[in-house]
């Protein structure tokens, strides 16, 4: 995250796809049943939000890094 002060993102959960999982610069696709996703091996602020969209949740999360470490999160459901 060191080299991105700000990322503006969305996340959708999709429940079907197409085509084939291609590796980026930045990760490696896996498939991963939902009881052992590996958070230990993705960024700090996934382990916080992952599960809530895996969930069925809106939420609107901010996160701030020093790094590569997450120093403070807030999380909060989203108005529509």
């Amino acid at each position: 995250m060191s080299d991105c002060p700000d990322i503006f993102c969305h996340v959708f959960l999709g429940s079907d796809f197409t085509g084939t999982p291609t590796e980026t610069d930045e990760a490696v696709p896996l498939w991963s049943p939902l009881d052992s996703i590996p958070y230990d091996r993705m960024w700090e602020d996934d382990r916080h939000w992952l599960p809530l969209i895996l969930s069925g949740r809106s939420f609107v999360g901010k996160f701030v890094f020093e790094g590569e470490t997450m120093v403070w999160k807030e999380i909060t459901d989203a108005a529509y």
